[in-house]
């Protein structure tokens, strides 16, 4: 890049700051039209044709956005005061306009199937709430001698009982139906029972209350942070002007919040602070280049109707913390360059001509570990690493335009305090540090080599996992609602298996529906299924129930007209909405559904395992096709895409690295040694997961790419300034030294405001979050010290074998 263009940006400097303060205020107004998506679903592309057949068979059993409300009363549901409330419960249900009232399903609304005769008659359990004790054990009985309702209205145990509906999103969105039903609650309350609720339109709303809970404070903690740590990285003035400074910062923030009709409160001094350590200017630039390029992203989205995912919860952290890196570079070499050139503007073009190239290529390097989430087959991670990817490269330009263009302001010397303790700590430290890895350069590599080997060995242990109900914050009503009903209940998560016979009506075939009564009690065995439930336990109830309910006669007939009267009879008796997400209107097809009660993946795993194989051994080869779909597939299906998505973002991210190190470069070499730390920090992260058995989510999958593009930056600083020292014929050992004493510093502050930044994701109200954040933080602090370490002695090492073996050959490796 030319200098002149600098000179040219200089020269014009007013227009160029209105141009980006206008195009900043142009995404600005896009930040308005951010909505979030927590629908775990979205982790499936829309055209997967798991996805694709989930949709489709959520139409044609109406199995969408179900809600499931528990009672819970620890002495037995079977009183007058709960089986009461439930009916006022109930009833306020189905009286709210989102709730598609035919699928309202509860003990007050159940129907017995009782058999007569002649004909099969549905009978309540009970019309009106008993008024006695001895009322509520009649009802108890006559709902424990049908099996279609154990575990699926009333727990086992009779400590639970559930009602279960729908909602139906065109008329409210989930966050507004979750407040309306808790509201309900709230004004609804049954004594002696607690009201607890789940289902997936709720775990989205909660998912999307938290995620917003996230943002409103991360990204302000993670701003906060970085002005903080670039303060006492900088700082140039005393504690005593901060004081003075905060004070007068907080009095003007409080005076308006007053004006303007808001409230003073424990944030007002927290602005304060910021905007006191602001007034020095290597805390201000590098915060406006992150705030700006913030903005524009998540002002894109905004624009282009891209929701934030779960996933994304992440990037406006991520991008607060590691876009300020070049913003910190440039200040430092700036400090350097006006020791030689007093001129303000001659010390700017000195800056930027030395640091144009390192500021492009870890942009270019940090965009491409981000971008190569592309490559995953999942819409979040595509979403989360192109926006990413974007907010990287906008800091890039603001870094190289709003940067130099605000150092050309003030007067001809910047404010910096005399050199003082601390710093020459620092100093002192680093030179000790270069001496030390070049005097000691094989031990550094046999150790690094130990360390490595034995991290890389510790990830044969890693293994995929994830929960997602827990991955919510712990006491989260809905968290504590699913857990009770897993241990007490049928379970919360569903696997739907579609039985498609070849002709209309094979349902109703005898040897079918045996099939599928065979298999749902194979698959039951699996101590993580709870309650399974087919058109065929209908038919085996109303079988026995017209044989005056004789226990073995719980079973499907051999006769395919029975069936079809049973049917027939049950259609005419009862609410024809109860059998609808069960058999289809042609009966062709029928929904075999199986609750599971757990939703972590490996174990869901086996229970996908074992459906299927139920599925081959029973149905199957009857002729009949089977699908495993649902919710619960739908989750089982990511744990593949997170393994694949692994495997291709990390494969992807490292060929472009390389590629655009080797490009920038011009030198395989000095390409593949700034791969070592990132490398090496990879390989530490994921073996000490192995280790600490902390298991490879949604969340933490996205870590190879990060790190490596992140990462690398360090590698890049210091091996920029080493080259730079070499073509001004600098020995390498003493180029290395360089390198660490002065741009070391700039790495030192970039790792620290990155490492920050990044464990204040621990403050997420979502375990996984937290653990990615920490796990990250953790992967940075190794990779700065593989970088203070490992690269200068791989450096040195190689460098004096090269020169061993060839003087003129070493000469001409370190041309650019």
């Amino acid at each position: 890049m030319n200098v002149s263009l600098f000179a040219w940006m200089l020269r014009y400097r007013i227009p160029v700051l209105c141009v980006l303060v206008g195009i900043t205020g142009v995404f600005a107004a896009g930040l308005g039209k951010v909505w979030m998506n927590p629908d775990v679903e979205a982790y499936v592309p829309i055209k997967h044709p798991f996805r694709q057949y989930w949709i489709q068979a959520e139409r044609d059993f109406a199995l969408h956005d179900q809600v499931l409300v528990a009672v819970v009363a620890d002495d037995g549901v079977f009183s007058p005061q709960i089986l009461s409330g439930v009916a006022t419960l109930t009833t306020a249900i189905e009286s709210l306009d989102f709730v598609d009232e035919t699928t309202v399903r509860s003990l007050s609304n159940a129907d017995d199937i009782v058999g007569a005769e002649d004909s099969l008659d549905l009978i309540p359990f009970f019309e009106e709430p008993p008024g006695t004790m001895q009322d509520a054990d009649a009802i108890r009985e006559r709902v424990f001698s049908n099996p279609v309702y154990i575990n699926r209205l009333v727990s086992p145990d009779a400590t639970l009982t559930a009602i279960t509906f729908r909602i139906m999103r065109s008329v409210s969105s989930p966050t507004d139906a979750h407040a309306a039903l808790s509201a309900l609650f709230d004004a609804t309350p049954i004594p002696g029972a607690r009201i607890l609720m789940t289902g997936k339109p709720i775990v989205e709303a909660v998912y999307g209350r938290q995620m917003a809970d996230d943002l409103a404070r991360l990204i302000p903690l993670t701003l906060l942070a970085v002005i903080v740590v670039l303060f006492i990285c900088n700082r140039a003035i005393g504690l005593g002007a901060v004081a003075v400074r905060t004070a007068i910062a907080t009095t003007l923030v409080a005076a308006f919040s007053l004006t303007t009709g808001g409230s003073v409160s424990i944030v007002t001094p927290a602005i304060g602070v910021a905007l006191a350590l602001l007034t020095v200017p290597g805390a201000l630039i590098p915060s406006l280049v992150v705030a700006f390029a913030l903005v524009w992203t998540l002002g894109l989205q905004g624009w282009l109707d891209v929701p934030l995912y779960i996933s994304s919860i992440i990037m406006p952290p991520i991008l607060l913390a590691i876009g300020c890196a070049d913003g910190i570079h440039l200040f430092e070499r700036f400090r350097d360059a006006q020791q030689v050139h007093p001129a303000r503007r001659e010390a700017v073009l000195v800056t930027m001509e030395a640091m144009w190239r390192p500021v492009t290529l870890t942009s270019l390097t940090t965009a491409a570990g981000f971008a190569a989430l592309m490559t995953a087959d999942m819409t979040a991670y595509k979403s989360f690493g192109a926006f990413t990817a974007f907010g990287i490269l906008a800091a890039m330009v603001l870094s190289l335009t709003l940067v130099p263009t605000i150092l050309s302001f003030g007067p001809e010397r910047l404010e910096i305090k005399e050199e003082h303790d601390d710093e020459d700590l620092s100093a002192r430290l680093l030179a000790r540090l270069a001496g030390f890895i070049i005097g000691n350069r094989g031990a550094v590599l046999a150790a690094g080599a130990l360390v490595f080997a034995a991290a890389l060995g510790a990830t044969t242990r890693l293994k995929v996992d994830y929960s997602w109900v827990e991955s919510l914050m712990e006491g989260t009503p809905v968290l504590v609602a699913d857990r009770v009903l897993r241990e007490r209940h049928g379970g919360t998560v569903y696997i739907n298996a579609i039985v498609e016979t070849p002709e209309p009506g094979g349902i109703k075939n005898p040897a079918v529906m045996q099939g599928m009564d065979r298999a749902l009690a194979a698959i039951a065995k699996d101590p993580y299924v709870g309650d399974t439930r087919s058109i065929a336990e209908y038919v085996k109830r109303m079988h026995q129930a017209m044989h005056a309910d004789r226990a073995e006669e719980y079973r499907i007939p051999d006769d395919r007209e029975l069936i079809a009267q049973y049917l027939l009879l049950y259609s005419m008796s009862g609410d024809p909405a109860e059998l609808e997400d069960m058999i289809d209107y042609s009966e062709s097809t029928a929904n075999m559904a199986i609750a599971l009660k757990s939703d972590r993946m490996s174990e869901m795993a086996r229970v996908v395992e074992g459906a299927d194989a139920a599925m081959d051994q029973y149905l199957r080869p009857l002729g009949v096709s089977v699908n495993l779909t649902g919710s619960g597939m739908m989750q089982h299906v990511v744990l593949g895409l997170i393994y694949q998505g692994q495997v291709n973002s990390l494969v992807t991210a490292t060929t472009l690295v390389f590629l655009i190190l080797c490009l920038l470069y011009r030198s395989i070499w000095y390409a593949a040694v700034c791969m070592l730390p990132p490398a090496f920090a990879g390989a530490l992260t994921f073996g000490f997961m192995g280790v600490a058995g902390i298991a490879l989510g949604p969340s933490q999958a996205v870590i190879s790419a990060i790190a490596l593009g992140v990462g690398i930056d360090y590698s890049i600083h210091l091996v920029s300034r080493i080259r730079e020292e070499r073509r001004l014929g600098v020995g390498l050992d003493d180029a290395v030294t360089v390198a660490i004493k002065t741009t070391g510093r700039g790495v030192l502050f970039n790792c620290i405001v990155v490492v920050s930044g990044f464990t204040l994701l621990a403050f997420s109200r979502s375990p996984a979050i937290q653990s990615f954040g920490i796990l990250i933080a953790g992967n940075m602090a190794a990779c700065f010290a593989a970088a203070l370490t490992v690269l200068p002695a791989a450096l040195s090492w190689l460098g004096a074998r090269r020169e061993r073996e060839s003087p003129t050959l070493a000469t001409v490796s370190a041309r650019p």
